[in-house]
C-alpha cells in the first residue's frame, strides 16, 4: 500500500500534463446518441473480391453445425469498418493532430475516414514484415514500409475519395472521404451504438462503409442541454453492396 502512494500521485500528473498540452485528450460528455442496424447484410470489398472463383485466395468449405447461424456471415467490424460522421454547413478547419492509421493483421484499423480537407494521417507499420502502400490512381506517393515505420499523408482540398492500397498484400484496404464539411466522426461500438459530443447547432449525421455513404442521413440538432436521442437506427444495408 505504501509504495501505490507514491505511484498515483505520480499518475495523476502524468495524465493532467498530457490533458494540458492536448485539450483534446479531456473527456467530453457525448450529447447526441443512436445506432446502427444492417451490417450484418453488408461486406467489405476485400471479402467479396477474394469470394470470387477466379480469385483463388480463400477456401470457402461448408459450415460447420456446431457454429451458430449468426457467426457463419462474413460481417464487418462495425468499430472499424463503419464510420459516424456529424457535418454542418460551415467549412471547418483541418484536425489539430494526426489521425493514426495502424496497418496490422492484413488490414487498416480503422479501414474507413472522414476528414476535413489538410487532415494529417499517419499510416504505422505494426506488422513484423514490410508493407508498401500506394493511392490508387494517383502515382507518386508509394514505398516501402518496414516494421513501426510511419507514413504520413494529408489530405487534399475538395470532396472527394481516396483509396490506398498495398502492393504486398491485397486484403489491406483503406478509404478516406474528405469533405469539409465534417465536425466530429466517431465509429460504433460492438452494441452498434455511436456517440457524438457536439456544440449548440443544427448538424447532419451520414454513415459511411468503404468509403461510400451508406443510409439515410439524418437532421439533428443539439441544444444548450440535454441529450439529443437519434430514435431510428442508421440502416447502414440501404445504399451498400449487401448480401
Amino acid at each position: 500500500m505504501p509504495r501505490l502512494r507514491k505511484i498515483l500521485p505520480a499518475c495523476f500528473a502524468v495524465v493532467a500534463a498530457l490533458s494540458a498540452s492536448d485539450p483534446s485528450s479531456l473527456a467530453v460528455t457525448p450529447n447526441v446518441r443512436g445506432r446502427i442496424t444492417g451490417q450484418d447484410k453488408i461486406v467489405p470489398d476485400v471479402y467479396a473480391e477474394a469470394a470470387r472463383p477466379d480469385a483463388k485466395r480463400w477456401s470457402w468449405r461448408e459450415p460447420s453445425p456446431a457454429v451458430a447461424a449468426q457467426f457463419r456471415n462474413l460481417s464487418p467490424l462495425v468499430s472499424r469498418e463503419i464510420v459516424l460522421a456529424a457535418t454542418n454547413s460551415a467549412q471547418n478547419p483541418a484536425a489539430t493532430a494526426p489521425i493514426l492509421v495502424r496497418v496490422t493483421g492484413g488490414r487498416t484499423n480503422p479501414a474507413t475516414l472522414v476528414v476535413t480537407p489538410d487532415t494529417q494521417i499517419q499510416f504505422r507499420n505494426d506488422d513484423p514484415f514490410p508493407h508498401k502502400l500506394y493511392v490508387v490512381g494517383q502515382p507518386g506517393w508509394n514505398g516501402a514500409m518496414d516494421p513501426k515505420a510511419v507514413r504520413e499523408w494529408k489530405a487534399p482540398s475538395g470532396q472527394q475519395r481516396i483509396e490506398f492500397r498495398d502492393e504486398k498484400f491485397p486484403s489491406v484496404r483503406s478509404y478516406v472521404v474528405v469533405d469539409p464539411q465534417v465536425v466530429q466522426t466517431v465509429y460504433p461500438t460492438r452494441e452498434n451504438a455511436f456517440a457524438f459530443a457536439l456544440p449548440p447547432g443544427d448538424f447532419v449525421v451520414k454513415a459511411f462503409f468503404g468509403g461510400k455513404p451508406v443510409g439515410k442521413p439524418i437532421g439533428v440538432t443539439v441544444k444548450d442541454h440535454g441529450t439529443a436521442e437519434i430514435k431510428d437506427p442508421i440502416n447502414v444495408s440501404e445504399g451498400a453492396d449487401s448480401k
